[in-house]
Parts: C-alpha cells; sequence; structure tokens
C-alpha cells in the first residue's frame, strides 16, 4: 500500500448497479474467508472482511447458508457459462474439452466441491424456499442448455441424455470429493 486508505463499501446502496456491486462484494469477502478456512464463516465475519455493518448484511442475504448458496451459484453459472460457450462452437466436442472445463471450473477450484458439499448439507431451513427455487431453476435451466449442446455434439445420445450425463458426472463427482 502506498498509504492510500482502503475504501470499503460503507456507504449505503442505492440504485440497482450499487447493489449489484454490493452483493459481488459481499460474495467475494465470502469466497475469500471460505478458500482461507474451507468452512462457512458467519455473517458478521464476513461483514468484517467486507467492511460492512453486520445488520447490512441481511440486506442481501437471509443467513450464512444463503451467501454460500448464492456463492456456488456463481460458480456453477461460471462453470456452465464456459461449456455452454464451447458447446455453441461448431467444432468437435472431444472428452478432452469437458475434461479440461471440468478441471478448470471444479476440480482446480479451491472451493468449487467442498462448497457444493457444504451447501448441499446445510439445513434447507435456513435459506428461504423462494432463494431455493431460482437456485434450482437457473441450475435446471444452465444443465438443459448443455445437456441439448452435448446432444448435437453426441449424436448417439438420445433426447434428454445429456442431461442425465451432466446431472450423473455431477453427482458422481460430488460423491468422490465426499470420499476423499
Amino acid at each position: 500500500m502506498n498509504g492510500t486508505p482502503v475504501n470499503h463499501p460503507r456507504q449505503r446502496a442505492i440504485d440497482g448497479d450499487e447493489k449489484y456491486a454490493r452483493r459481488h462484494a459481499i460474495l467475494d469477502a465470502a469466497e475469500r474467508l471460505y478458500d482461507r478456512a474451507q468452512a462457512l464463516p458467519n455473517v458478521a465475519e464476513v461483514a468484517d472482511e467486507v467492511g460492512l455493518a453486520k445488520g447490512t448484511m441481511y440486506l442481501y442475504f437471509t443467513s450464512k447458508e444463503a451467501i454460500y448458496l448464492a456463492l456456488h451459484e456463481r460458480h456453477a453459472q461460471q462453470f456452465f457459462a464456459a461449456l455452454n460457450e464451447r458447446l455453441a462452437q461448431p467444432t468437435a466436442f472431444e472428452f478432452d474439452a469437458m475434461a479440461g472445463l471440468m478441471d478448470r471450473y471444479m476440480i482446480s477450484h479451491k472451493s468449487f466441491l467442498p462448497l457444493c458439499n457444504a451447501c448441499m448439507s446445510a439445513p434447507a431451513e435456513r435459506v428461504e424456499m423462494a432463494t431455493h427455487e431460482a437456485f434450482h431453476t437457473n441450475l435446471a435451466l444452465w444443465m438443459g442448455q448443455a445437456g441439448a449442446g452435448l446432444e448435437r455434439h453426441v449424436p448417439s445420445l438420445r433426447p434428454g441424455d445429456g442431461v442425465r450425463l451432466l446431472h450423473h458426472g455431477y453427482a458422481l463427482m460430488l460423491g468422490l470429493h465426499q470420499l476423499l
């Protein structure tokens, strides 16, 4: 640091862009904390990391579990965006391409699999039903797009097989991670 003070976002976010930026700053702080501890820090710890009052956190997330579900959703969205972008290309989609994307976004990413397991084992009542539903709706949409892309690239797959393949692969990775 060159003597310049760090500006923490202390003012109240008013417009949509500011609220979006604040929400992502919270997720960034939660990710840093989670990566360090491999545990779900509490709301007060995340608030301190991002430079907000604990009460302000509840304007964005109802619980620590809601924070980490949103963080997991962000990770999943990044993976599926990259996968769907690759599947939209006309060039052949080989196993190595899928393995590379899975390694980059899931396996090598320090928190993807542990965070997913933590989210899956979190008490459902700690996250609002609407938040759960939105997460599962988005995941189904992304997986549906990717499944259809896989079916275009692998003609032996029948309609619906692409989604099933992705779903089973995801479950297998989580199960193997839990065993390790």
